[in-house]
């Protein structure tokens, strides 16, 4: 009799267990993907700061780049978050936003800044 009872646990411990594998599988594919398009964003960033003396472009045309890049990466940026400043040392770049994350049961709100300088 006893031994009834510890196959039905261990099913049960089996499941559980194979629940949380799968919502952390579930969570990683949903949240992962927009932290590295955030990264690929900044590594723009960091580019365009880098080269924007020598490429003579104005806070305009590197607004527009960091536009188009956030757009080809399915990123919500509007031009109002894109923040650049021209210094005599090189370009500040700096953006704001929020991606919201639907995880069928919750809704995650990623709050992202990612920026780069070339002081």
């Amino acid at each position: 009799m006893g031994r009834y009872g510890e196959k039905g646990a261990s099913r049960t411990k089996s499941l559980i267990v194979l629940l949380i594998i799968v919502s952390i599988l579930y969570f990683a594919a949903k949240v992962i993907p927009i932290y590295f398009a955030n990264f690929q964003l900044q590594d723009k960033m960091r580019d365009e700061a880098l080269y924007a003396q020598a490429n003579r472009h104005s806070a305009r045309d590197i607004q527009e780049v960091i536009l188009v890049e956030a757009h080809n990466l399915d990123l919500p940026l509007r031009a109002e978050q894109v923040n650049v400043e021209m210094t005599p040392q090189g370009a500040r770049i700096s953006a704001k936003y929020s991606v919201t994350v639907d995880l069928t049961v919750y809704q995650l709100k990623l709050n992202l800044n990612p920026s780069s300088s070339q002081d």
